[in-house]
């Protein structure tokens, strides 16, 4: 049922941008975050998160990756929040999809409806 209701708002999105073609051009700044000045500023964030993998148990095997792909990683990003034309599928992403951020109805004891909630 949750897959069907994230399967809907995609497809939503995708009728509203037929009609208002605009609205692919909307990346909320997150895509202009991850541009000019700043972008340095993320790389330093990713490097102080790869330096953290090396102060977790577990986690040093991930330390090499991510330093070794820190400028890929802005640069897919920035591919993620741009409107790919050539793309069928340019969809609204909910961005934060997990069960607390659902709303159900529940008939005697069973889920009957749920609905998507986005607060930000």
């Amino acid at each position: 049922m949750f897959y069907a209701k994230l399967g809907r708002l995609h497809a939503a999105s995708m009728c509203l941008a037929e009609k208002l073609p605009n609205i692919k051009k909307m990346d909320c700044n997150i895509g202009t975050a991850f541009r000019g000045d700043i972008t340095e500023t993320w790389i330093k964030n990713i490097s102080i998160l790869s330096g953290l993998c090396l102060e977790w148990p577990g986690y040093e095997k991930y330390f090499d990756q991510i330093e070794k792909y820190k400028k890929q990683i802005i640069q897919k990003i920035r591919e993620i929040y741009t409107s790919n034309e050539t793309s069928l599928y340019n969809v609204l992403n909910h961005g934060d999809s997990n069960h607390r951020n659902c709303m159900y109805r529940i008939v005697d004891g069973k889920t009957r409806d749920i609905m998507l909630v986005n607060f930000g």
